[in-house]
């Protein structure tokens, strides 16, 4: 039986969602999802859904993953963000400022 988890991945390109889903269902998740790419439409996301966890894209061409903890940060007191890049190779560190 696979384990539901709703996920909010902050991501810019359709197809790079899709592949995160399908990892997911791979490792034996049950993903409920939502796709934004921008900080409004983050924001309404927090506001209107319950989220397990936040995947974000450490690079968008107008958000950013720190912004986006930074977003889900100031109303909930929690970040279960996770940033992801393909790009990047190295640790992505965040020290909530």
């Amino acid at each position: 039986m696979k384990t539901s988890l709703r996920v909010l991945i902050v991501e810019d390109s359709e197809f790079d969602a899709r592949i995160l889903v399908t990892v997911l269902r791979k490792g034996g998740y049950d993903p409920a999802f939502q796709r934004v790419e921008t900080e409004e439409t983050l924001k309404e996301a927090l506001q209107t859904g319950q989220w397990d966890v936040v995947l974000a894209d450490y690079n968008l061409p107008s958000f950013s993953a720190p912004a986006a903890l930074r977003v889900e940060i100031q109303p909930t007191g929690r970040g279960d963000t996770i940033a992801l890049d393909g790009s990047c190779g190295r640790p992505w560190p965040f020290d909530g400022s």
